[in-house]
């Protein structure tokens, strides 16, 4: 397979396949540009030189985007370094609208959270959406209920008292028509692709999932529970601000 065809695989949407060659150009230069400026150059605009360069080095054969043109669409990359302070990731964490994600039963297995484009390693996939509590609320609801592993966070507030985000129950208070993501994520030692990690906005924690990796579309995002068992029914992971 040429690294042509590879790229055109890579686009998250099946209807691409389906495009006139005129409008696969399109989408192709779109996705390169994208490529280019998320991934590859930095914060700064690389000259139609480079850019020229970093193609040919692809090694690809037909849909090849012109340089000039990815330098005139570049943007500068989002930014991964400070999820708190990004309005963009506050605003999708209110509204739990996430983009890049979808929710797939995988051979009956229950829901598992895919992508749907690529993520760069360090990058915010999304937040763990739950219900602020007390720590010992939290063990008493992991006592009474034996909730699944992944759906309880502990951590130490800025103030000094131990809290506890929970999820145990399939939709929220704020979010009851919704499925969030975050507390679908499921368990693997050796197959994690992501890190919680746990921020202070104006004093309100905001747990968000980071890409230790890049991360391909289709793929299967899971992070490590913190425990060693098989069975770690009604554990929470403890975390500390990042």
């Amino acid at each position: 397979i040429t690294h042509s065809v590879k790229l055109f695989l890579m686009l998250p949407d099946p209807h691409f396949h389906n495009l006139s060659p005129m409008n696969l150009d399109i989408v192709v230069l779109e996705y390169a540009t994208f490529l280019a400026s998320q991934y590859t150059f930095g914060p700064r605009q690389p000259s139609e030189s480079k850019v020229h360069s970093w193609i040919e080095k692809q090694g690809w054969m037909e849909n090849v985007p012109d340089a000039a043109e990815v330098v005139k669409d570049w943007k500068p990359p989002r930014s991964i370094q400070a999820p708190a302070d990004s309005k963009s990731i506050r605003r999708m964490s209110r509204r739990q609208c996430w983009k890049g994600l979808q929710l797939m039963d995988r051979e009956g297995k229950g829901l598992r959270v895919v992508t749907s484009r690529p993520f760069a390693c360090g990058e915010v996939i999304c937040d763990f959406h739950g219900r602020l509590i007390s720590r010992d609320e939290g063990l008493e609801i992991q006592q009474n209920n034996q909730t699944q592993a992944g759906h309880m966070f502990f951590f130490t507030s800025k103030n000094g008292q131990d809290m506890c985000l929970e999820a145990h129950e399939e939709r929220c208070e704020c979010h009851p028509n919704k499925t969030t993501f975050g507390r679908q994520m499921k368990h693997s030692a050796r197959r994690a692709n992501l890190s919680p990690r746990l921020y202070f906005v104006e004093d309100e924690p905001l747990i968000v999932f980071m890409a230790t990796r890049d991360i391909q579309p289709g793929e299967e995002l899971r992070y490590d529970y913190g425990d060693n068992r098989r069975s770690c029914a009604g554990d929470g992971l403890d975390l500390t601000p990042s």
